[in-house]
């Protein structure tokens, strides 16, 4: 292996990227035939993201704020288009609880393919 190159010789690089590949297409078809979707590549594009905050040394309080999608990620909302997608729970409360609350969260998003 020269200098500089990759951490792993290229043979076992590949080797573990045809793996990762391979899992990352069953775990895909799994998405696909367990919520309904055409095929993996249909549950790939409609995705939402919702992120997730808690300072634990401040608060019991876990902010969890609703993404927006554009093109192949997802970004905050500008200030001021942030209203109704921003809520807060304690992390005491009951695994329903949080549940309820990210699935809020979740709503709000816009998704990469709305």
């Amino acid at each position: 292996m020269k200098l500089g190159g990759y951490p792993l010789p290229e043979d076992q690089l590949r080797e573990a990227g045809k793996e990762s590949n391979r899992k990352s297409s069953a775990f895909w078809s799994q998405i696909a035939e367990n919520f309904g979707f055409m095929d993996g590549i249909v549950a790939r594009k409609k995705s939402a993201l919702v992120f997730v905050n808690w300072n634990s040394d401040l608060t019991d309080q876990v902010r969890l704020a609703a993404s927006r999608g554009s093109g192949t990620s997802h970004s905050a909302w500008y200030e001021g288009e942030n209203d109704g997608k921003v809520f807060h729970v304690s992390i005491n409360a009951s695994d329903e609880e949080m549940g309820e609350v990210a699935v809020r969260a979740l709503d709000a998003c816009r998704p990469n393919y709305a």
